[in-house]
């Protein structure tokens, strides 16, 4: 689960860098700021499941597991609205390639695992 959160991590750095040449600080802040509105949630998502996991007398059935999908979601909408808020300077190009290659981490950790 973690290991995902790690390779998330190393694609948001890599986009980053990537970003600060091609586009300067604000396309590197902007990809900074779309690939962490989908770590931040996506790490959450993985503590939760771990804990939740660790304990006991619980049982994570499929209807929790939908509803900490949506909470994930919903977090990743709202830090997008704050970052919109926060910072004016906003290069959407570079924070929605961010986004784009942070969410493809997923399927490239699932794919190496299969």
């Amino acid at each position: 689960m973690f290991r995902v959160i790690r390779l998330q991590l190393i694609a948001i750095i890599i986009a980053v860098i990537l970003a600060g040449l091609l586009a300067g600080g604000r396309g590197s802040i902007s990809a900074a700021i779309g690939g962490g509105a989908v770590l931040l949630p996506n790490f959450l998502f993985a503590l939760r499941l771990v804990l939740a996991s660790a304990g006991r007398a619980t049982v994570a059935t499929a209807g929790v597991f939908i509803v900490y999908e949506f909470l994930k979601l919903a977090l990743t909408l709202i830090l997008l609205a704050v970052a919109i808020v926060v910072y004016a300077d906003l290069s959407w190009p570079t924070m929605l390639l961010s986004m784009a290659i942070t969410l493809q981490v997923n399927f490239l950790a699932l794919a190496k695992r299969t």
